[in-house]
């Protein structure tokens, strides 16, 4: 497992160039790319950037919507080959997405054959390319409530979905989402390394049961002890996960601070955790 810097989760979207001099003062092993940042800059010189500042590709956001109307996904996958060529020559190895847990339109069954429909020609795109896409499910129940249908909310349904998509899709496992959908530390210990493409840290708010926690209502990982961050990350180490590992707080006092500060609370609460897990 390797430590990425993204500084949009801490409240302070930074250009590239910032974010990976942060994450060399602060000591992250890599950082995550926007795509379109890339094309912007020049995939060459991306990939140059990253060879001198020695610090590693952690992957980038699918950059088109793959759920919304048909004809924004026939355009979107129509320009694909030349974002994967981006992706490609800049190192990028993963994509990332996630799934909304509920539907107002489709049962579960509909949406589920919706849902394959767009993903699997995607995830069999990026096979050809060696590269490989993570899929995010959502946990908190606090989302599901109030809409008609439920969809995929914890780890196991979304493993069975992914495993059905192809050898190249795998979680986006999320501490958070791990947390309020009821996930132990034995799910994730019956993974395989190949079920797991990416991760994301942080910790809940104390005093709130899992079934009333608000997603976008976060703490930095390891500081209030509610999730349980050390068997989370043991866990990974144990199945071999070797992808990397990004802090999601979502955190209003981040914002709140220069963003440099913010940085340095989010490295020093992911060092804190890396160490309680006891990884090197």
């Amino acid at each position: 497992m390797y430590t990425v810097l993204s500084t949009g989760p801490l409240g302070h979207p930074l250009p590239l160039e910032d974010q990976m001099r942060l994450a060399i003062d602060y000591g992250f092993d890599g950082v995550k790319i926007n795509l379109a940042e890339a094309m912007e800059i020049g995939p060459k010189k991306v990939a140059q950037m990253l060879r001198a500042a020695e610090l590693r590709n952690g992957g980038a956001l699918i950059p088109f919507p793959l759920l919304d109307a048909q004809e924004t996904y026939d355009e979107g996958m129509k320009n694909l080959p030349g974002l994967l060529d981006i992706a490609g020559e800049i190192g990028c190895d993963r994509l990332s997405t996630w799934l909304l847990s509920f539907s107002d339109e489709r049962d579960f069954e509909e949406n589920l054959a919706f849902h394959v429909e767009r993903l699997g020609p995607f995830a069999a795109r990026l096979r050809e390319r060696g590269l490989s896409l993570a899929m995010e499910f959502l946990g908190p129940k606090t989302i599901r409530d109030g809409h008609k249908y439920e969809f995929i909310h914890t780890g196991p349904a979304m493993v069975e979905m992914c495993r059905g998509l192809g050898d190249n899709v795998g979680l986006l496992l999320d501490c958070w989402h791990w947390y309020t959908s009821g996930g132990t530390v034995e799910e994730i210990e019956r993974l395989g390394p190949a079920d797991v493409v990416d991760v994301h840290v942080n910790d809940a708010p104390p005093g709130i049961p899992p079934d009333e926690q608000i997603d976008n209502v976060r703490c930095l990982p390891g500081t209030t002890g509610v999730i349980d961050l050390r068997g989370f990350l043991g866990a990974l180490h144990a199945i071999g996960y070797d992808g990397p590992v990004m802090v999601e707080p979502f955190l209003d006092s981040l914002r709140e601070l220069e963003a440099e500060e913010a940085v340095s609370r989010a490295a020093e609460a992911l060092q804190n955790a890396w160490a309680e897990a006891g990884l090197d």
